[in-house]
């Protein structure tokens, strides 16, 4: 690297590009954070910047470098208009004024080519203008088979305000981020981009330099105009003030009390009742806490007991900044002023919207049968939070009455099915539901009265509405947005909370007065939610005027975001140079389902029905190569976004292990994957998991290669 070095010292440019096979760097130095620029070493590439600053230097081996730069040096090939245009970018951001391109010459020392000046009309021939995006900050995936409520309700939105351009970022992993671009509200045909973080992301980050620069880069490169937090569980908690500070706005909306305490839901993990330390009360905060963080196998951010008083001094801060603060009920909205010191007048309630349609005939029209009273339990029973333990008192003090309970909703973990059974009741499970068919369920199952449990405040809820749009009366207990929304639509009943003798005393007033619910169901039949349309117009109006206020910017070109990664790249060159096939395409039929599917092969592919949630393929018998590493080409088409893994076996460690694996994300249509399975004594069956939700996959094509 020495006359790299040499070669810039001599030249005059701004900004040297250095092509050509060089010798791999030990210590790269990275253009991240500010750091004083030098050599940045990347295999066939080698940058030099004179004072370069800025978004496009700080996160630059977004464009150009690998996600395993501080391992290995790999070679990563950029044709040399590539290179010139994102040099050019840089240029034009820090105002330098001449670009040089060098490459090795006959001798293996570097030439250095006259250096280029860099005009203006150059520099912005590769840009686009577009107007500005909406960023929207997520903490999961919207896109996969079991998204939450949070997530529910921003596709909703997102599909029903028909940006121009909304860009959701969410991390699909840990140690993965994926911007997913969505045009006009063309949610299906989203176009998604994905970064590698080399510091793993946790659920509780009062910084992460990294993934706030991954951020702040995307907002620049795809023109973010306005940010829209939804949540910064899984994000830096300086995130909100940085993108402030690179002038762009943010709202911020509750989903739950994340901004009150890391608790989330304001229930102490040890009592599993609501932290009295959030109602004037004189909880053990410190303890609560510990706990907490010991539980998601996070350390403390500071000593436990000055845990709560940082965390709602900074998220006061963080809501303070925010250009409007959206609550989904008022419950919400007074939850939060009574807990954190903030402005009033920037608040703004907007309930979610639901466009589940009622069928036009069903069971909700069906008299009731006498003597008997159907209740549902909807969600995730299992949780704890939701209940768990209390539902199962219920049932045990219940089940000499006659009650059919019908669970719409996961029972599965937890051990909680059998504990169901052990009750003793009168049980139907339905089992998972999705909500374009929760409504028509619960009125095929002619359900009489739906039963929450939650121990916590909830801010919304969806399942309220699902219930009411199904014609079916809610017994609620009197906490938060569930209180509330009873009280004020009259729907249901409300009960004393976390008390299953109180459940119990109502039910048996149901019982022995049925009018009671043929009443309820009669005043439902006018029952009007808010339409997602009609929430999308409310958030329309925060937003509309923030995004006409941004300033015009250019994006770059989607090339730089669609390229393939360099070990990407490599995997595939590695594969397409083999002529040793071990596992070849016309066996494709013989992959057999190994649990929790079923498998038919037909027209020369592979379809898949998963059945449960961790559904697996075997890959028969065949002849490894010993001492050879192998690759994995497959063609997997998913039903929603997921993680594909391959498990392996080897003679040193027989068996399936999350150690010999190989993970990649799939997204909802059809991937192409290659893995490389290192060992070189792999020996046994292959496993391969195309996801974790139920649904048809297809198996398109799947090929092994010793390389």
């Amino acid at each position: 690297m020495a006359d790299t070095q040499s070669a810039a010292d001599e030249c005059a440019a701004d900004f040297i590009v250095f092509t050509g096979v060089l010798e791999r760097a030990r210590n790269p130095l990275r253009l991240i954070r500010g750091q004083l620029p030098g050599l940045n070493a990347e295999g066939d590439v080698f940058l030099f910047v004179r004072a370069a600053t800025g978004e496009a230097a700080t996160r630059l081996e977004h464009l150009l470098l690998d996600d395993e730069l501080d391992r290995e040096a790999h070679a990563h090939a950029f044709d040399e208009e590539t290179l010139r245009d994102v040099v050019e970018e840089i240029c034009r951001q820090n105002n330098l004024k001449t670009i040089a391109f060098a490459a090795r010459d006959e001798s293996g020392t570097f030439a250095i080519r006259e250096p280029l000046a860099v005009s203006a009309d150059a520099a912005a021939a590769h840009l686009e203008f577009n107007d500005p995006a909406l960023l929207v900050l997520l903490h999961a995936s919207p896109f996969k088979a079991k998204a939450g409520g949070t997530e529910n309700h921003v596709l909703d939105r997102v599909r029903s305000m028909k940006l121009s351009r909304a860009i959701l970022v969410y991390p699909s992993d840990s140690l993965h981020v994926t911007a997913a671009q969505v045009l006009k509200g063309d949610v299906a045909s989203a176009q998604y981009f994905t970064f590698a973080l080399r510091r793993p992301l946790s659920w509780y980050l009062p910084e992460h330099a990294e993934a706030q620069d991954l951020v702040l880069w995307i907002a620049r490169l795809l023109n973010a105009g306005v940010a829209a937090i939804e949540h910064l569980y899984m994000w830096p908690h300086t995130l909100p003030q940085a993108l402030r500070e690179a002038g762009i706005p943010y709202t911020y909306a509750t989903h739950d009390f994340f901004a009150v305490c890391p608790s989330l839901n304001l229930v102490n993990p040890i009592t599993l009742k609501p932290c009295s330390t959030h109602y004037s009360g004189a909880d053990d905060s410190a303890a609560c806490l510990k706990r907490q963080f010991e539980m998601l196998n996070t350390p403390l951010p500071c000593d436990s007991g000055s845990v709560l008083k940082q965390h709602q001094a900074r998220f006061s801060e963080i809501l303070r900044g925010a250009a409007a603060l959206v609550f989904p009920s008022e419950s919400a909205r007074r939850r939060m002023l009574e807990n954190l010191h903030l402005p009033a007048e920037k608040t703004h309630v907007i309930p979610h919207g639901c466009d589940v349609l009622t069928p036009t005939t069903g069971a909700s029209e069906s008299p009731r049968e006498e003597g008997v009273l159907r209740v549902a339990m909807m969600g995730m029973l299992a949780a704890p939070i939701k209940g768990s333990e209390l539902i199962l008192e219920l049932l045990s003090a219940t089940r000499e009455m006659p009650l059919e309970w019908h669970l719409f909703g996961v029972v599965d973990a937890n051990n909680f099915r059998e504990r169901l059974t052990a009750t003793g009741a009168r049980l139907v499970i339905h089992g998972a539901y999705g909500r374009e068919d929760i409504v028509g369920k619960l009125q095929a199952a002619r359900i009489d009265v739906a039963l929450f449990t939650s121990i916590a405040e909830e801010t919304f809820s969806y399942t309220l509405s699902e219930a009411w749009l199904a014609g079916v009366p809610a017994i609620v207990p009197a906490l938060g947005a569930l209180k509330e929304r009873v009280e004020k639509e009259g729907h249901g009943w409300i009960i004393e909370p976390h008390s299953a003798a109180a459940a119990k005393s109502h039910l048996q007033a149901l019982l022995k007065t049925p009018a009671r619910i043929d009443a309820m169901r009669e005043r439902l039949k006018t029952f009007s939610h808010t339409s997602c349309a009609e929430n999308a117009a409310a958030y329309r109006e925060i937003f509309s005027p923030l995004l006409q206020a941004a300033p015009e910017r250019t994006t770059l070109p989607e090339r730089y975001l669609e390229r393939c990664s360099a070990s990407e790249r490599r995997a595939r060159q590695r594969f397409l140079a083999s002529t040793n096939c071990v596992f070849p395409m016309e066996k494709l039929s013989a992959i057999t389902a190994l649990d929790q599917c079923s498998v038919s092969p037909q027209n020369g592919v592979l379809l898949i029905r998963a059945t449960g949630n961790d559904p697996s393929l075997l890959v028969p018998q065949f002849s490894f190569v010993r001492g050879r590493p192998h690759m994995l080409r497959l063609e997997l088409s998913a039903p929603y976004e997921d993680t594909l893994q391959v498990f392996y076996s080897t003679r040193r460690k027989p068996g399936w292990s999350e150690e010999q694996s190989e993970k990649r994300i799939v997204r909802k249509g059809r991937n192409e994957l290659i893995l490389e399975l290192s060992a070189g004594d792999l020996n046994g069956l292959l496993r391969v998991d195309p996801g974790s939700s139920e649904g048809d996959y297809i198996l398109h094509a799947f090929e092994i290669r010793a390389v």
